[in-house]
């Protein structure tokens, strides 16, 4: 899995995963408009618990995924426990959803609110993508400029 990040690249790799969770979140609030529009319906209940399972499985699966990484750090950015604490919100919404769309499928009360809870966690998620992106780049420009100002012998040295 290693090789996979290192021939992709950390930064593609963090924006490919922000690019899944903007994707997450449009379609999450897609779902609250249609079961805002159509209040009779029963297709947007089966829309927004699809997207709240199938975004769950998505996320909880790259979790999963980082796991199986060297060196693997699941909360990286302060505050940790504000992505801990975002995970377990997703994760009972995840189960609220599961329970409610197999007791009372007709029901809107649970998919709506699993779906706010989930685009509030996503936004963590955001903030921890945005993050992660922008101190590899930091890190990368100091690097750079550590690098410039040594002569090229220790250039070579160092790295």
């Amino acid at each position: 899995m290693d090789e996979f990040v290192d021939a992709i690249g950390e930064n593609n790799l963090v924006v490919g995963v922000f690019a899944l969770y903007a994707c997450y979140f449009v379609v999450l609030i897609a779902a609250l408009v249609c079961m805002a529009v159509e209040p009779g319906a029963e297709w947007p209940i089966v829309f927004s618990s699809v997207t709240i399972f199938v975004t769950s499985t998505l996320h909880f699966g790259l979790v999963a995924l980082g796991f199986t990484m060297d060196g693997y750090i699941p909360y990286p950015i302060y505050p940790e426990a504000l992505f801990l604490y975002m995970d377990m919100l997703w994760a009972g919404a995840l189960g609220a959803s599961i329970h409610s769309f197999s007791a009372t499928p007709s029901k809107r009360a649970v998919p709506i609110t699993a779906s706010v809870i989930i685009a509030v966690a996503q936004l963590a998620c955001f903030y921890k993508s945005y993050r992660l992106f922008h101190d590899n780049a930091r890190s990368k420009r100091q690097r750079q400029r550590i690098d410039d100002a040594l002569p090229p012998s220790s250039r070579f040295e160092r790295w």
